[in-house]
């Protein structure tokens, strides 16, 4: 006789007890994970950062040293969501897992892209694979600032770059999702340089 059918009255009154425990609400079946906004990798935290965000949410995760605009704050406030603020960051820095995909997109030139992400694959050994802009974590782009307007008002936060050191200055402050490349500044080789260093 296994565990499972020797006691089959202890295990229905377990069962039973915390159906009725969860009934009652005195057990949660929310996880942090889904009951927390994490935004703690942003220097300031506006309204666009939280609108359509908040459903079932209890807590908004800052860095201690993050700026929450006052509309942002009165927003919170009117959806019961705590601001808890952290030292520590509640997710990974967004470096590029070993097995993970490099998301690249083009937006002037498919070839340039293409060539990119061989260049891309061959030097990281990772799979570069091209993407629609709004997916993509690296952004090719002859007049790139409208594309960064496009994608942070889409969510996004998104930089401009033209040489690494750049990349060196924007990483210092903040970590962009998405990396959008000047093409008109850089060539082949050097843009995928660039890339090298936004995947550090």
């Amino acid at each position: 006789m296994n565990s499972m059918t020797k006691y089959p009255a202890d295990l229905e009154a377990i069962v039973r007890r915390v159906i009725a425990d969860v009934l009652a609400g005195s057990v949660t079946t929310t996880d942090n994970a889904t009951s927390q906004l994490c935004l703690d990798d942003r220097r300031v935290i506006t309204l666009a950062d939280v609108e359509g965000k908040l459903a079932g949410k209890r807590e908004l995760i800052a860095a201690d040293n993050a700026v929450i605009t006052p509309a942002t704050v009165d927003l919170l406030r009117a959806s019961s969501v705590s601001i808890v603020r952290v030292q520590k960051t509640c997710r990974m820095k967004q470096n590029t897992s070993a097995n993970q995909s490099i998301l690249i997109s083009d937006v002037n030139n498919e070839d340039r892209g293409v060539a990119f992400s061989k260049q891309l694959q061959l030097r990281t050994g990772k799979v570069a694979l091209g993407a629609a802009m709004t997916d993509a974590s690296i952004v090719l782009a002859d007049l790139p600032q409208p594309v960064v307007c496009d994608l942070c008002r889409s969510g996004r936060d998104a930089v401009q770059v033209a040489a690494i050191a750049d990349v060196k200055a924007i990483a210092a402050v903040m970590q962009p999702k998405v990396w959008v490349l000047d093409m008109k500044r850089l060539n082949l080789i050097a843009a995928v340089n660039v890339a090298l260093n936004t995947l550090k």
